[in-house]
């Protein structure tokens, strides 16, 4: 009886890890600000909330988990947040303060202008999530998105 005993709880501790090291491996981790960003503005993309949420903290993570409570989920509201139409996103780390706080900036691509903010982000663990995001400065681009460079 106790070697069965032991066996079971073998067993049982063997799936407790493997469950732990799948729920690990899943979570999204950014290894730069640069790389939390755009991973962000690809989950958005994506309709993939869940991914959004793992990639924020502070405020913004409790207006995203507010959204996916709303039932968001099935299609976030990216019209909402201006990212409807996005065709490319750029990003450059501007500020840094010590190990554990960046800011980077980014610049969103439309066909018809480009918008410019800043995402402040921390170091939290091995990777870094995304706490604010600065409001959009508009900025007409002097060539038109998807304008041949050659005719």
């Amino acid at each position: 009886m106790i070697r069965g005993a032991a066996w079971v709880g073998r067993a049982v501790l063997m799936a407790g890890l493997v469950v732990f090291a799948i729920w690990i491996a899943d979570r999204p981790t950014a290894r730069s600000p640069e790389d939390g960003v755009v991973a962000w503005f690809d989950a958005m993309a994506r309709g993939d909330l869940g991914t959004a949420i793992r990639l924020t903290a502070g405020e913004l993570r409790r207006s995203l988990e507010s959204e996916l409570r709303q039932g968001s989920a099935v299609r976030p509201r990216s019209a909402d947040r201006g990212l409807e139409g996005v065709r490319g996103v750029a990003v450059r780390r501007v500020e840094s303060d010590g190990e554990n706080t960046s800011e980077v900036e980014v610049e969103l691509v439309f066909e018809d202008r480009n918008e410019r903010q800043r995402a402040r982000l921390e170091r939290r663990g091995r990777g870094w999530v995304i706490v604010e995001f600065s409001a959009a400065d508009h900025v007409t681009p002097p060539v038109r998105y998807g304008t041949p460079a050659f005719d």
